[in-house]
């Protein structure tokens, strides 16, 4: 989360249930049985999961175009190349420029959809349909949970964290459902799932021991 109160409730929840946070920290090298920080700190574990952010596709290093040092191709407001007139590109691949504060727009997908549109119309507008318009958006909003009916959202600048954050994620994402039945569906699921623990099924998978090794048996006639 961008916003540093957030940011600081996340840590505090994620560290009460037993979750060790590293800020400024990044692993260096990764082993079988244990990884390294940047700190120089080994620590030992079997298990490893990689959460990295978002990064180009590898494609676009291929590509004779400009890019920015994360290897993002520059693009100017209109989301096309620079130094072209008839190549664009948006989305994760792309270094967006936010002309209101200087810096750049977010990789994310309520940008990305938006990109999407703009990139349309000013593909239209380049073969004489329409005119070309450039890219303006400001963040809706973030939402992230951080535990079991915990999270923290910021919407349109109104910050929320705990259980309220967490309802507000799940009324977000139920609405992007389509089609009502299923919506209804989920719903109840939801709802249910608020009043009982969560429904554990263990399969006892065996296997049959044989008495006697196959390479002695002995066959009698």
């Amino acid at each position: 989360m961008s916003d540093p109160q957030l940011a600081a409730f996340a840590e505090k929840i994620l560290g009460e249930r037993g979750t060790d946070v590293r800020t400024k920290t990044s692993v260096t090298r990764v082993d079988p049985l244990s990884f390294q920080l940047s700190t120089g700190e080994t620590v030992e574990t079997h298990t490893v999961i990689w959460a990295a952010g978002v990064a180009p596709n590898p494609l676009i290093s291929r590509l004779d175009l400009p890019k920015d040092e994360r290897g993002r191709i520059r693009v100017n407001e209109f989301l096309e190349v620079e130094g072209s007139d008839h190549i664009w590109a948006l989305g994760d691949c792309a270094r967006v420029p936010d002309t209101r504060t200087g810096k750049t727009h977010p990789p994310t997908a309520q940008h990305a959809v938006r990109e999407a549109k703009a990139t349309a119309r000013n593909i239209s507008a380049r073969y004489g349909v329409g005119e070309p318009v450039s890219f303006d958006y400001s963040t809706i909003g973030q939402m992230a949970l951080v535990g079991e009916r915990t999270g923290v959202a910021d919407v349109m600048g109104h910050l929320f964290s705990g259980f309220t954050a967490w309802f507000i994620w799940r009324t977000y994402y139920l609405l992007q459902i389509p089609q009502l039945e299923k919506r209804v569906r989920v719903m109840l699921d939801w709802t249910l799932d608020l009043f009982f623990t969560r429904d554990l099924v263990q399969l006892a998978v065996t296997r049959e021991r044989r008495l006697i090794p196959e390479k002695n048996l002995k066959f009698q006639i």
